[in-house]
């Protein structure tokens, strides 16, 4: 094969004109050879006097006590985006010779660099800030400048700026746990507040519109069962519409909506999951373009299957009684579940539901709860959608918006911004702003 190094075949060439033969000699009887093989060639020649002028360590003994925080400013929107000249040893010896506090202290060896008070948060933001820091949290970043230079209270120091960067806020994950214990809604009777969702999209359902939704509730909800006192949905154009909204003010209808990217607060997203198994089940075997004439007999057996809450199957709250199957008339009468003849049996479920509480047993991964209040100034989640056409990956994209200020709370754990116009949060998606955000 050829021969692809080309040093190597120049020293075939070179050799090829002498005559001399190889002799192996042991490593223990070629010490002169090695030894010369090994030296290093000379280096430039350092002045070390010149060298020892700029290194300076920490002080001694203690100076002046430098009050770090009477004109602390912490900010984002600084000038160093674009200093990315590195840090010699004569610009530290220059930082120091101009302040008075520290032009005079003692150098010792392997101490870190002393840094004077106007140059800290330019220290802080090269360990933090800088493209090779990347951002790394309060802990790696103090670490980093620990390591490097020293001044009085830098651990302190670190903290606050690290807290008070935007990019971390928006960028970093939350570590807290908000305080969102969900509570149950208690309607006063049957059909007074409904819920509804969409699913899909599925083979041949390609039609979810809000004038197909109203057209669907007319006829197979309202006209049926009852016209409602409350509609709730989550926020999707088909329920926000002015079609939808109008609709439900003809009929006399309230619309609520649940918190952006909160849909466990609609109830109906639970049955929705009891839907989608029965859809997996019976089309184990069968085509997935027959989906919607699976729809009767699952939601048949929904409505006839005893909720765990309430203690009856649905059909029994609605109906008053439940709904036969093929072959309950040839059973005895017995069989038939009604409110009338359970009415002191449910009053006592009722009363067992509502004074029922909840207690959660503390893990050692339990976190402090976060509470919220009117006025807060917080970060909300941000929800980005790829599109690939734009070159656009939502993965590379915040994880958080703000910061906004609470203007308004409208329920439990539930919030209005004050942007215009207002969106509707709940308080898992939350998170406090940092503190230069909300002094600004």
């Amino acid at each position: 094969a050829k021969d692809k190094n080309s040093k190597l075949t120049r020293w075939s060439l070179q050799l090829a004109s002498l005559d001399f033969s190889t002799v192996h000699v042991p490593g223990i009887q070629n010490e002169a050879p090695d030894l010369l093989s090994r030296d290093p060639a000379p280096g430039p020649t350092i002045d070390e006097d010149r060298l020892e002028e700029n290194l300076v360590g920490a002080p001694s003994t203690p100076k002046t006590d430098i009050d770090l925080e009477s004109d602390r400013i912490f900010y984002m929107g600084n000038n160093h985006d674009s200093d990315n000249t590195p840090l010699t040893a004569t610009t530290l010896g220059k930082w120091q010779s101009d302040d008075a506090t520290i032009r005079d202290v003692i150098a010792g060896p392997h101490t870190p660099v002393v840094i004077p008070k106007t140059k800290i948060q330019h220290v802080i933001w090269r360990c933090h800030d800088h493209v090779l820091s990347n951002h790394s949290g309060w802990k790696k970043t103090y670490r980093a400048v620990r390591q490097r230079y020293y001044w009085k209270g830098q651990n302190n120091d670190v903290r606050l700026y690290v807290g008070a960067c935007h990019v971390s806020a928006c960028t970093k994950p939350l570590n807290s746990r908000p305080n969102d214990p969900m509570q149950p809604r208690t309607p006063r009777q049957p059909w007074e507040v409904i819920s509804v969702d969409l699913m899909g999209p599925y083979l041949r359902s390609g039609t979810a519109t809000s004038k197909t939704i109203i057209e669907t509730l007319e006829r197979e909800f309202f006209s049926r069962f009852d016209y409602p006192r409350v509609c709730l949905s989550d926020n999707g154009p088909q329920f926000v519409s002015n079609d939808m909204l109008n609709a439900y003010e003809r009929r006399g209808t309230q619309d609520w909506t649940t918190p952006i990217y909160h849909p466990r607060a609609n109830p109906v997203e639970r049955r929705n999951q009891d839907l989608k198994k029965g859809l997996r089940a019976q089309l184990v075997d069968g085509e997935h373009k027959s989906w919607d004439t699976k729809l009767p007999t699952i939601l048949f057996s929904i409505r006839n299957r005893c909720n765990e809450q309430t203690g009856y199957p649905p059909a029994v709250l609605v109906l008053g009684r439940e709904c036969k199957r093929p072959g309950d008339w040839t059973l005895s009468k017995s069989t038939t579940v009604t409110i009338e003849k359970s009415q002191e049996e449910r009053v006592v479920w009722e009363k067992h539901i509502l004074g029922r509480k909840v207690v959660v047993k503390p893990s050692a991964n339990t976190v402090t709860p976060v509470r919220f209040s009117k006025g807060d100034v917080v970060y909300y989640k941000a929800h980005h959608l790829s599109k690939a056409h734009k070159d656009f990956h939502a993965g590379f994209t915040p994880k958080w918006w703000g910061p906004v200020t609470l203007s308004k709370q409208v329920g439990k754990g539930v919030f209005l911004t004050d942007q215009q116009p207002p969106r509707k949060i709940h308080v898992s998606c939350l998170k406090r702003a940092p503190h230069n955000d909300i002094t600004k």
